[in-house]
C-alpha cells in the first residue's frame, strides 16, 4: 500500500517540479461489488490462457459448479438460486482468483494505471491540451473491459482529482466514463490516505487527529478499569495507527512544513500520553515519554 501511494505521489510533487510546472490529472475508479462479481466462466478461460489445465483445472472448475445460496429474513428463506458469479471472501484461493480476473484490466491502457485490491486509478501528467482525450481513451478501454468481462464501473463513486500547484487553475474539460461525466473532486481517500489537490496532506492530518481524539476519550474511560500496561497496548494497538500510517509520505516533501505537521501530531500523542498516564496537562513530555517507553512520532 505504502509502496504505491510512494509512487504516486513521487511522480505528482516531480510533475510539480516541472518548469512551468505541470498538473496531474488523477481518476479513482469504483469496481462496484467487485469479488461477488468475478464471473466464473470467464475466470476458468483466464486460468487457461495462463497455464493452468489438466487435473488443476478440473479441480478449480468443481470449486465453483452448482453454487447456490438462498436468503433468510425474519425466520423465512428464498429458494435457492445458482451462483454463477462471485469469489468467497475470507477463503484461501479467493483473493488469488480475483487477482488473475483483473490481471488483465492494464493491457493497453497508456497512462499510469495503479492497482490494489478493487482499487483502479489512472494518473496522467497534463503535458499538451489532449489529455483529456487520452484519459477518456484509456478510460473507454476500461469501460469495454468492464463490459466483457461482466463488472461493473460505478460512474456516481469514480472521482477525479487534479493535482497542481498553480494559483491559476487551468480548464480541463470533464472526463466520461461512458454516458456518465466524472465528477471532480478537490480531495480523494486512496488507501486510507487523503490525497488533496496541492498534496498539502492537511485534511488526512485533520481526520487522523479527530479519531485519535475519539480514541482518548475512549482510553480514559476504562482508564478506571484496566491496567496502564492494557491502557498502552490500547494506544498501540487502536490509536497509534492512525497517526504514524503513511507518515513517511507527509514528513518527507517540504523541511518547513514537516516542522508543524510534527509538532501537531506530537502533542496529539502527548495527550493520549496524560490519559494514559494520568497526569496533569502541563507535565513534561519526555518525562512521559520515558516512563511509558515511547518514542516520538518523527522518530
Amino acid at each position: 500500500m505504502i509502496n504505491q501511494l510512494l509512487f504516486i505521489t513521487h511522480n505528482i510533487y516531480s510533475a510539480f517540479e516541472e518548469i512551468p510546472s505541470k498538473e496531474t490529472r488523477a481518476v479513482f475508479l469504483d469496481l462496484s461489488k467487485a469479488f461477488d462479481r468475478v464471473w466464473h466462466e470467464g475466470l476458468l478461460y483466464k486460468l487457461k490462457c495462463s497455464g493452468i489445465s489438466g487435473d488443476l483445472l478440473i479441480l478449480i472448475r468443481n470449486f465453483f459448479t452448482d453454487c447456490q445460496q438462498h436468503v433468510l429474513l425474519n425466520a423465512k428463506c428464498s429458494r435457492w438460486a445458482t451462483v454463477s458469479a462471485g469469489v468467497p471472501q475470507g477463503s484461501v484461493l479467493g483473493p488469488l482468483f480475483f487477482l488473475v480476473h483483473i490481471n488483465d484490466i492494464v493491457d493497453n491502457v497508456r497512462c499510469e494505471i495503479k492497482l490494489f485490491a478493487d482499487g483502479t486509478s489512472i494518473f496522467s501528467v497534463v503535458w499538451n491540451d489532449r489529455s483529456t482525450e487520452e484519459i477518456n481513451r484509456d478510460l473507454e478501454l476500461e469501460r469495454l473491459w468492464s463490459w466483457q468481462w461482466k463488472m461493473h464501473f460505478n460512474a456516481d463513486k469514480t472521482k477525479e482529482v487534479i493535482f497542481l500547484t498553480k494559483r491559476d487553475k487551468p480548464l480541463h474539460d470533464p472526463l466520461t466514463l461512458g454516458t456518465d461525466d466524472i465528477d471532480r473532486k478537490m480531495e480523494h481517500k486512496h488507501i486510507g490516505i487523503v490525497l488533496d489537490s496541492k498534496l498539502s496532506f492537511q485534511s488526512h492530518i485533520r481526520e487522523a487527529i479527530l479519531k485519535v481524539r475519539r480514541g482518548i476519550g475512549t482510553i480514559r474511560y476504562i482508564s478506571k478499569y484496566v491496567s496502564r500496561n492494557v491502557l498502552d497496548q490500547v494506544y498501540k494497538l487502536y490509536v497509534r495507527p492512525h497517526l504514524d500510517y503513511g507518515d513517511i509520505i507527509y514528513h518527507r516533501y517540504d523541511p518547513k512544513r514537516i516542522l508543524n505537521v510534527t509538532k501537531r501530531l506530537e502533542q496529539t500523542q502527548y495527550h493520549v500520553a496524560l490519559a494514559v498516564t494520568g497526569a496533569w496537562r502541563g507535565t513534561n513530555r519526555q518525562k512521559l515519554y520515558d516512563e511509558l517507553g515511547w518514542e516520538e512520532l518523527y522518530h
